[in-house]
Parts: structure tokens; C-alpha cells; sequence
């Protein structure tokens, strides 16, 4: 059975290029929007309940000193505590 699943991230520094968040989920996640909610950023993901546990890999670029990871596809952006964060998520391998 497939469901939605809501998890909260928190990118905090500015120091690196890229972050890499590991969200609790199934095998197989997939992430399908993100945003800002009661002041957090959080990312919506279908999940396969009858899969085996896993996590869903996403990258976070901040405006102006991140760099786009190459063949990661674009989740969204959002604008959270002054800075603007772009979402990108890696697929299994």
C-alpha cells in the first residue's frame, strides 16, 4: 500500500556547498513537494509501506555558494530563516 509521508529537515549552515539529509523512509521513497509548515521546512514523500526500510537521500543548495548536483532531480525551493534553499534528491543506485 502506498502512502504520503511527511518528514521535517533543517539545512543550518552555509559552510559547505552541499548537504546531504537523510530522511527515515522506505525503500523506493520518492518525494513529491516540499515547503514550509508552522515554520519548518518539510518534504512530502510516497512511500511503498510493504517495502523494506531505507532513507531517501536529499541534497540541499543554498543561493549563491551551492552548486546543482548533476542528474538529481529538482524537488523545489524554499525561503526559510533569510536564506533560499533548492532541494534536489538522489536517486538509488
Amino acid at each position: 500500500m502506498k502512502r504520503v509521508w511527511k518528514t521535517r529537515i533543517e539545512p543550518n549552515s552555509i559552510k559547505d556547498d552541499v548537504y546531504r539529509i537523510s530522511v527515515p523512509s522506505k525503500a523506493g521513497a520518492i518525494p513529491r513537494f516540499i515547503a514550509i509548515q508552522e515554520g519548518d521546512i518539510c518534504i512530502w514523500h510516497e512511500i511503498d509501506e510493504e517495502a523494506d526500510d531505507g532513507s531517501l537521500s536529499i541534497i540541499c543548495v543554498g543561493t549563491g555558494f551551492g552548486r546543482v548536483p548533476d542528474d538529481c532531480p529538482y524537488i523545489g525551493s524554499v525561503i526559510h530563516l533569510g536564506f533560499v534553499w533548492h532541494f534536489y534528491w538522489e536517486k538509488a543506485k
